[in-house]
């Protein structure tokens, strides 16, 4: 019988990718970024942050997932316990890398090590440092991490946290713009805009 955590893993990701055909983003920018912070484990002060990250998200007009998840603290210990711990997957406007700087200044407000990003019309996925501390990898640096998959965001994330993580569940919250759209029965669309990320030479090959 395979392990439960591996099994919540691919429900997961049949789930999440049943969601991301019906959008169609594979050529957006994306990006996940969390608001939770291991202090404040096990009291309501994660979730009012996440909660405000998501408010900041919204007012910059991007859609997000809310992604629920978790780890196991101290695995394999007689005191091992799952924690909870909730990531928002953030979806650019297409043809635009503009979500790059909004994250990256978002990732520095709420104190965290680093965000995920995944440049628009490109297939891999990048750790972007947005701590000023001495944690990795460090402010403004950047770690290659792959070619771009949604069937390997808890690998990312676990790259992310330093820690190994179960994603489980996933709902779609869209962009302002986006809903009053769909309110009016119509599709939503951005028109095409320049913006001078990435440059040439910006992200490893």
């Amino acid at each position: 019988m395979r392990p439960l955590n591996t099994l919540a893993s691919e429900h997961f990701a049949a789930s999440f990718s049943r969601i991301w055909q019906r959008l169609n983003k594979e050529e957006s920018a994306l990006g996940i970024i969390t608001a939770f912070r291991d202090e404040f484990e096990g009291t309501p002060k994660n979730k009012s942050r996440n909660q405000l990250l998501k408010a900041d998200i919204k007012n910059a007009g991007f859609g997000y997932f809310n992604i629920k998840g978790f780890y196991i603290e101290n695995y394999g210990q007689p005191n091992a316990k799952h924690v909870k711990e909730d990531a928002i997957f953030v979806l650019g406007r297409h043809n635009d890398n503009g979500l790059r700087p909004v994250l990256k200044k978002l990732g520095y407000k709420y104190e965290q090590d680093s965000i995920l990003f995944k440049p628009f019309n490109r297939g891999r996925a990048y750790l972007i440092g947005t701590s000023p501390t001495n944690a990795w990898p460090g402010l403004g640096e950047i770690i290659d991490l792959g070619p771009w998959s949604t069937n390997k965001l808890c690998e990312f994330y676990t790259k992310m946290k330093g820690r190994n993580f179960v994603f489980a569940s996933a709902s779609y919250e869209p962009s302002n713009m986006t809903k009053a759209y769909m309110n009016k029965g119509l599709q939503s669309h951005t028109d095409p805009e320049p913006f001078p990320y990435p440059n040439p030479g910006e992200f490893p090959a």
